[in-house]
């Protein structure tokens, strides 16, 4: 929900054509501790680094997928030698393909998510050599910051213009306190999910089975009453993103409907363009 919110603004040009309004000389204040923030976090060397330990991992398990590959293709191949030499009154035994048939359906299982995973790769690598640019200057420092966002001409402030932009300025901070809000709800539910253990009540499910049916094997359909009952612990945090879904898509209308009236009141206004685009492009 958080990407589709973003994307809506991206596509608004905000909150680059209200900063650049606003504030036609220097650098916003919520430029700066952004990039205060990607600073501190070292967050391209960061992105490098981990980049480099996802494929270091890929390497390893692409390395052990092809080793057991190797296995299955010498055995097969052991196996026909055989058949070719003993023939098949002699060597009866089902081919390699027949009796190993789930692991080479495994193989071509774990084959497939290797090309999906390159894909993806492929995908944030290319994101990240088009965003490269951007995060040396937000990890730089705020002269290059100042060097790469023009001061504009200040615009003439109507009445009009005024009260639209109040108005928009409110709608993207009601954005950013809904962002702020989410984030703690979300390492709240985080937090809740590793302290939920659900282990005592399957073992306990497990002894009342095994002492009221010991002559019957216990299998997994038994316990989906049990999973049904212990997923209710989380109705209330469902409940909650229903209903900041209600919440964000009242905001997004809200949102455009101010974005609209505000582009309406500084038609003509071409004072801030520049600065406007390179604003958008740091956010």
């Amino acid at each position: 929900m958080t990407d589709k919110l973003r994307d809506l603004l991206q596509s608004l040009n905000l909150p680059g054509s209200l900063q650049a309004l606003e504030k036609p000389l220097g650098l916003p204040p919520t430029l700066v501790s952004h990039a205060e923030e990607l600073r501190q976090q070292d967050g391209l060397n960061r992105l490098h680094r981990s980049l480099e330990d996802t494929a270091q991992v890929k390497n390893n398990d692409k390395a052990l997928y092809t080793e057991g590959v190797d296995l299955l293709a010498a055995e097969k191949e052991e196996d026909d030698r055989a058949r070719a030499k003993y023939g098949t009154d002699r060597w009866n035994r089902q081919s390699s393909v027949i009796a190993g048939q789930k692991v080479y359906q495994t193989a071509s299982d774990i084959n497939g998510y290797f090309s999906s995973a390159q894909s993806t790769d492929e995908l944030i690598r290319g994101k990240l050599r088009d965003a490269e640019k951007v995060l040396r200057i937000l990890t730089g420092t705020n002269r290059d910051l100042e060097s790469y966002v023009p001061s504009s001409r200040r615009a003439t402030i109507t009445p009009d213009l005024d009260r639209e932009t109040s108005r928009l300025r409110s709608c993207l901070n009601e954005v950013s306190r809904l962002e702020t809000r989410r984030k703690r709800r979300v390492q709240v539910l985080k937090e809740k999910a590793r302290a939920d253990d659900i282990n005592p009540a399957l073992l306990k499910e497990t002894a009342r089975l095994e002492r009221e049916f010991p002559m019957q094997p216990i299998e997994a359909s038994q316990f989906e009453n049990l999973f049904e009952e212990h997923l209710h612990l989380y109705d209330s945090d469902i409940d909650m993103v229903a209903q900041e879904r209600t919440e964000q898509e009242q905001l997004e209308t809200q949102v455009r409907e101010a974005n609209n009236n505000f582009n309406r009141a500084r038609r003509g206004d071409t004072s801030s363009k520049e600065r406007e685009k390179a604003l958008q492009e740091l956010e």
